[in-house]
């Protein structure tokens, strides 16, 4: 399903995940008339359905010029050569960007150790009724293959109309963005937005370091937003999702 969340800025949804019932949103900013950055992927499998979205509401491939990977994990990245490959056109293909901790981990030098680990997909996917074999064929690997990220990103740089918060904790290059005009924060895996438990940190299971996590959540509540976008949500939080950071930030802190 596409979303359009303001002027330039829209939503994918629906893109599957390991786990039945749950999905991943990657995120479109239109900086230019079919200039489109790109914030996060999916699996391979669900490239198809990507591109059907894409091509219901008039964009095509090439259009992506850049692909922003907010972290590491996956669910986000695994289909990023596979995009930059069919974004190819006449004038070149769609160029990479990562933090520049979380780069070094997505082309494998060195391999990343943190969460989640085999161990512990196969307890997830007990508790889901899956057989570890039958995820593998469905979805590929569990990891991914090495990613060249053509762009290194600090804390404060800027990729056309976002400004790169550094928000460490889940990984340790993972990364938010920050839309001022559409007073928007694109937040990834800072927080997940669950039915059944609301805004929370990422379990440690997949988060490498939750104090650092809450820290970053913490600094990103100092920035002016109105809307909070999750790549793991119920829907988007469009109206004082500064104020409601806020709040969980102080559950979060009064807990730990």
């Amino acid at each position: 399903m596409f979303m359009k969340i303001s002027r330039n800025v829209y939503s994918i949804d629906g893109l599957q995940i390991l786990f039945p019932g749950h999905a991943v949103t990657p995120y479109l900013v239109e900086e230019d008339n079919h200039d489109l950055t790109l914030i996060d992927t999916c699996y391979i499998k669900e490239l198809p359905k990507f591109e059907r979205i894409l091509n219901d509401v008039g964009f095509e491939m090439k259009d992506i010029n850049r692909i922003v990977l907010t972290h590491l994990h996956s669910d986000h990245s695994q289909a990023a050569n596979e995009v930059r490959r069919r974004t190819s056109s006449s004038s070149g293909e769609a160029e990479i960007y990562a933090h520049w901790i979380d780069a070094a981990y997505l082309a494998h030098r060195p391999l990343y150790h943190g969460p989640p680990d085999l161990k512990i997909y196969e307890n997830l996917f007990l508790q889901y009724g899956q057989r570890i074999e039958d995820v593998i064929k469905e979805f590929g690997r569990l990891d991914v293959e090495p990613i060249r990220v053509d762009h290194l990103l600090k804390d404060g740089d800027i990729i056309k109309s976002l400004k790169v918060v550094h928000t460490p904790g889940h990984t340790p290059g993972h990364i938010s963005l920050y839309h001022e005009e559409a007073s928007t924060i694109i937040g990834a895996d800072i927080l997940w937005n669950t039915k059944e438990n609301g805004l929370v940190i990422p379990p440690s299971y997949f988060t490498l370091d939750l104090v650092t996590a809450a820290v970053s959540l913490s600094r990103v509540s100092r920035l002016q937003f109105e809307r909070l976008l999750l790549a793991h949500q119920t829907g988007p939080i469009l109206e004082n999702a500064k104020q409601i950071i806020e709040k969980t930030v102080d559950d979060i802190l009064a807990k730990l």
